[in-house]
């Protein structure tokens, strides 16, 4: 009888090359397919894959991770084929990584909107789309730090919560656009589904602010047009201090009202 661990690292290292066929072979043959990856298991997938990516010409650059299963990973390589196997041999769509994560986390955090689609799809009269892993992230907020625009529509569209918040600092999808100065991200936020462009997170900073010390000039132009305002008083004093030195660094000094502009002296 062949060595269920032997099977199962080589599983791992299949679904990283996307070879169905091999999957289905090693399934059959004993690999566990509810298994979480160990970290000692890398060194052996990567030899794996490195020698196969080599024979095939094929990118070696994929690799699991600890603690997923392999519908995760799966997910996580945007393969539906395999997902959808893996699915049909009894894999729940619902199973938690160990950090919290179901399938669906993992397609939005690498874009992968036909694979979210069918999960979407697959747990009809659940709510899925407003789990949120160990971090407090919603397949939203990975979605939007993804920058995967199709498969934010989709989930908002799917009764994702569009003000979900990160338990630990209040980050909503909002501030994750904002600080990484996704504009058109904000625009689907905001005007298709109706995202709060004002709203503070639990230290008081808003999307402005993290538009702001990001250097994002643009989007804390359309943040400003809209009405929010930097509203130094409410910040504490070592948050302000930090907010004005990365305004002067990016030139966004002007986005002060006038009465703060003359308390700094400018």
């Amino acid at each position: 009888m062949e060595d269920e661990t032997v099977l199962t690292i080589r599983l791992f290292a299949a679904i990283c090359r996307g070879e169905l066929e091999e999957v289905h072979v090693l399934t059959n043959r004993g690999a566990d397919i509810r298994r979480r990856f160990e970290p000692q298991w890398l060194p052996t997938v990567l030899d794996l894959n490195t020698a196969a990516a080599v024979e095939a010409g094929a990118p070696d650059n994929l690799f699991p991770v600890e603690g997923l299963e392999p519908v995760h990973l799966a997910c996580l390589c945007a393969d539906l084929e395999v997902t959808q196997y893996l699915h049909a041999r009894g894999v729940s769509l619902h199973a938690a990584a160990a950090g919290g994560q179901r399938p669906l986390h993992f397609a939005a955090c690498v874009g992968a909107e036909d694979v979210a689609v069918w999960l979407i799809s697959q747990t009809v009269g659940t709510d899925e789309v407003n789990v949120a892993d160990a971090a407090g992230n919603t397949p939203l907020h990975l979605a939007v730090a993804a920058h995967s625009i199709d498969v934010v529509r989709l989930l908002a569209t799917h009764a994702a919560r569009i003000d979900a918040r990160v338990v630990q600092c209040g980050s909503q999808p909002m501030h994750f656009a904002c600080q990484l100065g996704h504009l058109d991200t904000v625009l689907v936020l905001h005007e298709e589904f109706g995202a709060a462009l004002d709203v503070a997170m639990h230290n008081g900073l808003r999307p402005i602010h993290q538009a702001c010390l990001c250097g994002h000039t643009l989007l804390t132009s359309y943040l400003y047009g809209t009405g929010a305002r930097v509203r130094l008083a409410e910040l504490t004093h070592a948050d302000r201090a930090t907010l004005l030195r990365f305004m002067h660094m990016h030139d966004l000094l002007t986005f002060l009202n006038p009465q703060e502009r003359d308390a700094i002296g400018i």
